[in-house]
Protein backbone atom coordinates (compact mmCIF):
# COMPACT_ATOMS: atom_id res chain seq x y z
CA UNK A 1 0.00 0.00 0.00
CA UNK A 2 1.30 3.45 -1.07
CA UNK A 3 0.93 6.35 1.35
CA UNK A 4 1.54 9.58 0.21
CA UNK A 5 3.00 12.47 2.52
CA UNK A 6 2.19 16.22 1.93
CA UNK A 7 4.73 17.81 4.54
CA UNK A 8 4.26 21.89 4.88
CA UNK A 9 7.69 23.68 6.05
CA UNK A 10 7.51 26.45 8.81
CA UNK A 11 8.19 29.42 8.52
CA UNK A 12 11.70 31.41 10.39
CA UNK A 13 9.47 33.55 12.01
CA UNK A 14 6.53 32.76 13.82
CA UNK A 15 3.00 32.82 11.70
CA UNK A 16 1.36 35.93 11.89
CA UNK A 17 4.94 38.14 12.58
CA UNK A 18 6.13 40.57 10.32
CA UNK A 19 9.81 40.60 8.73
CA UNK A 20 11.93 43.38 7.56
CA UNK A 21 14.21 42.22 4.97
CA UNK A 22 17.26 43.23 2.73
CA UNK A 23 16.94 39.84 0.69
CA UNK A 24 15.41 39.17 -2.81
CA UNK A 25 13.21 36.13 -1.90
CA UNK A 26 13.67 33.64 -4.90
CA UNK A 27 10.69 30.84 -4.82
CA UNK A 28 11.34 27.70 -7.14
CA UNK A 29 10.62 24.12 -7.97
CA UNK A 30 13.79 23.67 -5.84
CA UNK A 31 13.97 21.89 -2.65
CA UNK A 32 12.23 23.33 -0.13
CA UNK A 33 10.78 25.50 -2.73
CA UNK A 34 14.18 27.67 -2.17
CA UNK A 35 13.62 30.60 -0.69
CA UNK A 36 9.71 29.94 0.60
CA UNK A 37 10.54 28.56 4.22
CA UNK A 38 12.25 31.61 4.96
CA UNK A 39 8.95 33.39 4.53
CA UNK A 40 5.88 31.07 4.47
CA UNK A 41 5.06 27.43 4.05
CA UNK A 42 5.81 25.05 0.89
CA UNK A 43 3.63 22.32 -0.61
CA UNK A 44 5.85 20.47 -2.75
CA UNK A 45 3.27 18.66 -4.18
CA UNK A 46 1.16 21.51 -5.53
CA UNK A 47 4.31 23.57 -5.57
CA UNK A 48 2.82 26.43 -3.46
CA UNK A 49 4.31 29.07 -1.57
CA UNK A 50 1.50 30.08 0.81
CA UNK A 51 3.10 33.26 3.08
CA UNK A 52 3.09 33.43 7.17
CA UNK A 53 3.17 37.35 7.40
CA UNK A 54 3.75 40.91 5.94
CA UNK A 55 7.24 41.12 4.72
CA UNK A 56 8.74 44.86 4.64
CA UNK A 57 11.92 45.31 2.69
CA UNK A 58 14.59 47.64 2.69
CA UNK A 59 15.95 50.50 0.45
CA UNK A 60 16.09 49.42 -3.42
CA UNK A 61 15.47 45.84 -2.51
CA UNK A 62 13.59 43.71 -4.83
CA UNK A 63 11.00 41.24 -2.91
CA UNK A 64 10.21 37.72 -4.75
CA UNK A 65 11.81 36.32 -7.55
CA UNK A 66 9.73 33.39 -9.39
CA UNK A 67 12.26 31.17 -10.57
CA UNK A 68 10.61 28.21 -11.78
CA UNK A 69 7.39 27.37 -13.75
CA UNK A 70 4.24 26.35 -12.09
CA UNK A 71 4.98 27.97 -9.01
CA UNK A 72 1.89 29.75 -7.16
CA UNK A 73 2.65 32.30 -4.47
CA UNK A 74 -0.74 32.70 -2.30
CA UNK A 75 -0.42 35.89 -0.74
CA UNK A 76 -2.50 34.11 2.37
CA UNK A 77 -3.62 37.58 2.53
CA UNK A 78 -0.52 39.20 3.97
CA UNK A 79 1.63 41.87 2.32
CA UNK A 80 4.64 43.00 1.18
CA UNK A 81 6.09 46.59 1.17
CA UNK A 82 9.02 48.17 -0.83
CA UNK A 83 10.77 51.07 -1.38
CA UNK A 84 9.54 53.13 -4.58
CA UNK A 85 12.25 55.49 -4.96
CA UNK A 86 14.12 52.45 -6.72
CA UNK A 87 13.62 50.50 -9.36
CA UNK A 88 12.17 47.98 -7.42
CA UNK A 89 9.51 45.14 -8.40
CA UNK A 90 7.05 43.70 -5.41
CA UNK A 91 6.82 39.92 -7.55
CA UNK A 92 9.24 39.30 -10.39
CA UNK A 93 8.92 37.05 -12.92
CA UNK A 94 10.79 36.47 -16.26
CA UNK A 95 10.54 34.38 -18.75
CA UNK A 96 7.76 31.91 -17.21
CA UNK A 97 4.70 29.80 -17.34
CA UNK A 98 2.28 28.11 -15.62
CA UNK A 99 2.68 30.99 -12.59
CA UNK A 100 0.14 32.01 -10.19
CA UNK A 101 0.13 34.93 -8.01
CA UNK A 102 -2.60 35.51 -5.56
CA UNK A 103 -4.03 37.19 -2.56
CA UNK A 104 -1.30 39.54 -2.08
CA UNK A 105 -0.80 43.23 -1.16
CA UNK A 106 1.75 44.76 -2.58
CA UNK A 107 2.93 48.63 -2.00
CA UNK A 108 5.37 51.05 -2.30
CA UNK A 109 7.57 49.29 -5.12
CA UNK A 110 8.50 50.85 -8.37
CA UNK A 111 6.05 47.95 -9.63
CA UNK A 112 4.09 45.98 -7.60
CA UNK A 113 4.19 42.68 -9.90
CA UNK A 114 6.16 42.52 -13.22
CA UNK A 115 5.63 39.91 -15.55
CA UNK A 116 8.36 40.36 -18.41
CA UNK A 117 8.56 37.71 -21.41
CA UNK A 118 6.18 35.95 -18.95
CA UNK A 119 3.11 33.45 -21.02
CA UNK A 120 0.16 32.01 -19.54
CA UNK A 121 0.61 33.12 -15.98
CA UNK A 122 -2.51 34.04 -13.69
CA UNK A 123 -2.52 36.99 -11.42
CA UNK A 124 -5.99 36.70 -8.86
CA UNK A 125 -7.17 38.60 -6.10
CA UNK A 126 -4.15 41.02 -5.40
CA UNK A 127 -4.47 44.35 -4.41
CA UNK A 128 -1.45 46.34 -5.58
CA UNK A 129 -1.63 49.94 -4.43
CA UNK A 130 0.79 52.92 -3.94
CA UNK A 131 3.01 51.95 -5.92
CA UNK A 132 5.19 54.44 -7.72
CA UNK A 133 4.83 53.25 -11.44
CA UNK A 134 2.40 50.61 -11.70
CA UNK A 135 0.24 48.26 -9.85
CA UNK A 136 0.60 45.10 -12.30
CA UNK A 137 2.79 45.05 -15.19
CA UNK A 138 2.70 43.33 -18.23
CA UNK A 139 6.06 43.50 -20.64
CA UNK A 140 6.10 41.05 -23.70
CA UNK A 141 4.04 38.99 -21.83
CA UNK A 142 0.89 37.31 -23.96
CA UNK A 143 -1.82 34.94 -22.65
CA UNK A 144 -2.19 36.24 -19.15
CA UNK A 145 -4.87 35.73 -16.47
CA UNK A 146 -6.20 38.77 -15.15
CA UNK A 147 -9.08 39.30 -12.88
CA UNK A 148 -10.24 40.02 -9.24
CA UNK A 149 -7.25 42.26 -8.58
CA UNK A 150 -7.01 46.36 -7.40
CA UNK A 151 -4.70 48.55 -8.65
CA UNK A 152 -4.78 52.50 -7.19
CA UNK A 153 -2.69 54.52 -6.25
CA UNK A 154 -0.16 54.59 -8.27
CA UNK A 155 2.00 58.03 -8.01
CA UNK A 156 3.88 58.23 -11.61
CA UNK A 157 1.69 56.09 -14.19
CA UNK A 158 -1.09 53.75 -14.09
CA UNK A 159 -2.22 51.25 -12.22
CA UNK A 160 -2.06 48.60 -14.52
CA UNK A 161 0.82 48.75 -17.51
CA UNK A 162 1.13 46.27 -20.88
CA UNK A 163 3.94 46.94 -23.41
CA UNK A 164 4.30 44.78 -25.98
CA UNK A 165 7.60 44.02 -27.93
CA UNK A 166 8.87 41.25 -30.46
CA UNK A 167 6.94 38.61 -31.33
CA UNK A 168 4.14 39.60 -28.73
CA UNK A 169 3.52 42.29 -31.22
Amino acid sequence: MAVAAIFLCQPASPAGAAISSDYVYNISNAAGGGDCTLIGYWDPVTLTCTLGSDISFGSGTDGIYIDSDGITLDGNGYALTGDPTRDTHGVYLSGRTGVTVKNLHISQFRYGIYLYDSDSNTLTNNNASSNDWDGIALNGAANNTISGNVCSGSASYDGLSLSLHGQHD
